[in-house]
C-alpha cells in the first residue's frame, strides 16, 4: 500500500520508515488501541460469532479457527468455507466438530500457510476442546 504524496514529495510505502515508527508510536496511545479493538469487534469478531452461531460451532478451537479465517478471508470467504463442510443449525459432538475442522484444514496442502495455521490451532495445548454457549 502506498500513501499519496504531496506535490513534489517522495512516495513512501506504509511498511517502510517513517511509517513503521509512526504506527508503533500510535499503538502506545489508548485512543488508537480503542479504535483497533472497535474495528476488530465490528469487522471480525461479530462476523465470526455469527458464523459460529449459524453452524453451531462452539468449541474453543472451532471459534478460534472461524475467527482466524474471518480475519484472513473476510466474513464472506469464511462463511463459504464453513458452509462447504458444516450444516447449518446441526448439533454435534466435540469429536464431530473437530473432525469437520480437520477437513477444513485438509482443504489445503500440508505446506500451505493456511494448513499450518489451522493445524496449529487444532494441535495447541492452549485449548481443551471446551464447548461454549454462543
Amino acid at each position: 500500500m502506498r500513501t499519496r504524496a504531496a506535490a513534489g514529495a517522495e512516495k513512501k510505502d506504509l511498511w517502510e520508515e517513517p511509517w513503521v515508527a509512526r504506527f508503533k508510536e500510535a499503538g502506545k496511545k489508548e485512543i488508537f488501541r480503542d479504535a483497533q479493538r472497535e474495528i476488530g469487534k465490528e469487522n471480525y469478531w461479530n462476523s465470526a460469532i455469527s458464523i459460529c452461531k449459524d453452524y453451531k460451532i462452539c468449541t474453543d478451537r472451532g471459534i478460534a479457527i472461524v475467527f482466524d479465517r474471518t480475519v484472513n478471508q473476510g466474513a464472506g470467504g469464511c462463511r463459504n468455507l464453513v458452509d462447504s463442510f458444516f450444516t447449518k443449525n446441526q448439533d454435534m459432538t466435540v469429536e464431530a466438530e473437530i473432525k469437520l475442522l480437520e477437513a477444513i484444514r485438509d482443504n489445503w496442502p500440508e505446506t500451505h500457510f493456511i494448513y499450518k495455521r489451522v493445524n496449529s490451532i487444532l494441535t495447541t495445548t492452549d485449548f481443551i476442546n471446551q464447548q461454549y454457549i454462543i
